[in-house]
């Protein structure tokens, strides 16, 4: 993974106003029952879906978002080309490590049937206070299930390295 392989994306104050209503609906909706591994996670894992949604509206592609439909228990975030992909956000700010920086996923959310029904991981880094949002990459769930590693935090999540991931254009051309 090379430093070029990143997709940048400016965290505007529209992106940000919209996430804030997002998470204020989340936040009334599931009250308690969702986990809070960090203050602003509701905050943050809508700028990187939004992330996400910026970049394939740049690159031209047509895509079905999940975000706004507001269902039970989102199980995936995006359509793309038939594969149903699950946008990960984490806050932080790039670094010459970059390469190694460390994207969880949580346990429970593995251990449910309804993993199945998503096809691809897209970890984002978002950082609020440089108002932008990284794309390290794309990986398989089976390719994630096979590579990524246990990490205890507060919860039980489990870890993939950057470098383990297939950049976000290879993934979206397909190369």
């Amino acid at each position: 993974m090379q430093k070029n392989d990143l997709l940048r994306v400016e965290i505007t104050p529209e992106l940000k106003q919209e996430a804030r209503k997002e998470a204020d609906f989340l936040r009334i909706r599931w009250g308690r029952k969702t986990r809070a591994a960090y203050g602003e996670r509701d905050l943050i894992g809508s700028l990187a879906h939004q992330v996400v949604e910026v970049k394939l509206l740049e690159l031209g592609l047509s895509f079905e978002s999940q975000r706004k439909k507001k269902m039970p228990g989102d199980d995936f975030d995006i359509y793309y080309e038939g594969d149903a992909i699950d946008v990960k956000g984490t806050h932080g700010e790039l670094d010459d490590y970059f390469y190694n920086k460390e994207f969880l996923v949580f346990q429970k959310q593995l251990d449910d049937p309804k993993i199945n029904q998503i096809d691809y991981f897209v970890f984002v880094m978002v950082s609020t206070i440089l108002n932008e949002g990284w794309i390290f990459g794309a990986i398989s769930l089976s390719d994630f299930m096979e590579k990524s590693y246990p990490v205890k935090l507060k919860f039980e999540n489990r870890g993939i390295r950057a470098y383990q991931l297939k950049p976000f254009l290879s993934y979206i051309f397909r190369t």
